[in-house]
């Protein structure tokens, strides 16, 4: 995050706008944030699905000729328990990246902030009050 937050400042001062935390943030983790979007989008989908499913088998059970067509029932079944497989491992697989992204960009932000503590003379301290860069 340090990199990014470098590039940011350089970049922000050549284009004379404030730097953007979000920005060195986003420039840093966009990738397995979309991964973790994406997961999630899927998961929901596949929840949908399951209802529309569910619906379907059980108006395939409440049929009087049920008994004649087994292969739909039983299609209808597996159909339902891989929807449920699959969202089972969707949903922790997006929860853990974005858990995993929380605690890096925790832990750079207190390195950062203490980084920049440590280097500060007391009498720029009093000057540089709720200034990071």
């Amino acid at each position: 995050l340090e990199r990014a937050w470098t590039t940011e400042v350089a970049t922000a001062a050549d284009e004379s706008r404030p730097p953007s935390l979000f920005r060195a943030c986003m420039h840093e983790h966009a990738v397995p944030l979309a991964v973790s979007v994406a997961l999630r989008v899927v998961w929901e989908g596949s929840n949908i699905g399951f209802i529309f499913l569910l619906r379907a088998f059980i108006r395939y059970l409440q049929r009087p000729d049920a008994e004649d067509d087994k292969a739909t029932g039983y299609l209808m079944a597996v159909g339902l328990a891989c929807i449920s497989l699959v969202g089972g491992v969707l949903f922790p697989m997006s929860a853990d990246i974005v858990s995993t992204i929380i605690q890096k960009l925790r832990s750079a932000l207190m390195v950062m902030v203490v980084r920049k503590a440590t280097k500060l003379s007391a009498a720029s301290a009093d000057r540089n009050k709720g200034r990071i860069t």
